[in-house]
Protein backbone atom coordinates (compact mmCIF):
# COMPACT_ATOMS: atom_id res chain seq x y z
CA UNK A 1 0.00 0.00 0.00
CA UNK A 2 2.93 2.38 0.78
CA UNK A 3 4.04 1.74 -2.99
CA UNK A 4 0.66 2.62 -4.25
CA UNK A 5 0.59 5.62 -2.09
CA UNK A 6 3.80 6.56 -3.33
CA UNK A 7 3.36 6.33 -6.87
CA UNK A 8 -0.17 8.21 -6.75
CA UNK A 9 1.41 11.16 -5.25
CA UNK A 10 4.28 10.84 -7.57
CA UNK A 11 1.85 10.94 -10.73
CA UNK A 12 -0.45 13.63 -9.07
CA UNK A 13 3.13 15.72 -7.95
CA UNK A 14 3.98 15.86 -11.57
CA UNK A 15 0.21 18.82 -11.70
CA UNK A 16 0.45 19.98 -7.97
CA UNK A 17 0.75 23.43 -6.33
CA UNK A 18 1.71 25.38 -2.92
CA UNK A 19 3.37 28.34 -0.96
CA UNK A 20 4.70 27.39 2.27
CA UNK A 21 8.57 27.49 3.11
CA UNK A 22 9.65 24.18 4.31
CA UNK A 23 10.15 24.75 8.18
CA UNK A 24 14.04 23.14 7.41
CA UNK A 25 17.23 24.89 7.14
CA UNK A 26 18.44 26.21 3.36
CA UNK A 27 21.56 23.76 4.12
CA UNK A 28 19.08 20.74 4.42
CA UNK A 29 17.35 20.76 0.73
CA UNK A 30 17.53 21.97 -2.96
CA UNK A 31 14.45 23.84 -4.88
CA UNK A 32 14.27 23.81 -8.20
CA UNK A 33 12.05 25.75 -10.69
CA UNK A 34 11.47 28.77 -12.84
CA UNK A 35 10.91 32.15 -12.41
CA UNK A 36 9.22 35.13 -13.56
CA UNK A 37 10.92 38.25 -12.80
CA UNK A 38 11.65 37.71 -9.29
CA UNK A 39 9.22 35.26 -8.60
CA UNK A 40 9.11 32.10 -8.39
CA UNK A 41 6.66 30.42 -11.22
CA UNK A 42 5.26 27.70 -12.33
CA UNK A 43 5.89 24.37 -10.92
CA UNK A 44 8.75 24.02 -7.86
CA UNK A 45 9.99 20.40 -6.69
CA UNK A 46 11.87 21.02 -3.82
CA UNK A 47 14.38 17.76 -2.64
CA UNK A 48 15.85 16.77 -0.08
CA UNK A 49 19.50 16.71 -0.05
CA UNK A 50 19.71 12.93 -0.60
CA UNK A 51 17.45 13.46 -3.61
CA UNK A 52 14.30 12.41 -2.42
CA UNK A 53 11.34 14.74 -3.15
CA UNK A 54 10.07 16.92 -0.40
CA UNK A 55 7.46 19.29 -1.90
CA UNK A 56 5.84 20.15 -4.96
CA UNK A 57 4.23 23.22 -5.30
CA UNK A 58 2.97 25.77 -8.09
CA UNK A 59 2.95 29.54 -8.18
CA UNK A 60 1.28 31.89 -10.63
CA UNK A 61 3.52 34.28 -12.40
CA UNK A 62 2.93 36.79 -9.97
CA UNK A 63 4.61 34.51 -7.42
CA UNK A 64 1.77 33.15 -5.38
CA UNK A 65 1.02 29.87 -4.57
CA UNK A 66 -1.57 27.82 -6.73
CA UNK A 67 -3.25 24.68 -7.14
CA UNK A 68 -2.33 21.47 -5.10
CA UNK A 69 1.08 20.98 -2.74
CA UNK A 70 2.01 18.29 -1.33
CA UNK A 71 4.90 17.80 1.13
CA UNK A 72 6.88 14.53 1.76
CA UNK A 73 9.02 12.92 4.37
CA UNK A 74 12.26 11.90 3.75
CA UNK A 75 11.03 8.29 3.47
CA UNK A 76 8.70 9.26 0.55
CA UNK A 77 5.90 9.02 2.48
CA UNK A 78 2.86 11.83 2.24
CA UNK A 79 3.06 14.69 5.35
CA UNK A 80 1.05 17.71 4.16
CA UNK A 81 -1.60 18.10 1.57
CA UNK A 82 -2.74 21.74 0.99
CA UNK A 83 -4.85 23.48 -1.86
CA UNK A 84 -4.27 27.34 -3.06
CA UNK A 85 -6.02 29.90 -5.20
CA UNK A 86 -4.10 33.05 -5.09
CA UNK A 87 -1.31 32.59 -2.54
CA UNK A 88 -4.84 32.43 -0.30
CA UNK A 89 -5.33 28.53 1.30
CA UNK A 90 -8.69 26.98 0.17
CA UNK A 91 -10.77 23.64 -0.51
CA UNK A 92 -8.64 21.27 1.79
CA UNK A 93 -5.77 20.56 4.03
CA UNK A 94 -5.03 16.95 4.92
CA UNK A 95 -2.41 15.74 7.54
CA UNK A 96 -1.14 12.33 6.65
CA UNK A 97 0.58 9.94 9.40
CA UNK A 98 3.88 7.89 8.87
CA UNK A 99 2.25 5.43 6.68
CA UNK A 100 0.60 7.69 4.21
CA UNK A 101 -2.63 7.66 5.47
CA UNK A 102 -4.85 10.75 6.12
CA UNK A 103 -5.25 11.28 9.92
CA UNK A 104 -6.87 14.57 9.81
CA UNK A 105 -8.90 16.65 6.70
CA UNK A 106 -9.91 20.16 7.26
CA UNK A 107 -12.25 21.77 4.73
CA UNK A 108 -11.36 25.79 4.39
CA UNK A 109 -14.17 27.91 2.70
CA UNK A 110 -13.71 30.13 0.38
CA UNK A 111 -14.03 33.75 1.36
Amino acid sequence: MKKLIFLFTTFISLNLYSQLELPLPQSHYEQVGPYCDTNKCGRWITYYKDGNIAMVETFDEEGRLKGERFTFRTDGTVKHYTEWEYGIKVGKEIFFDENGYPIEVIYIKKK
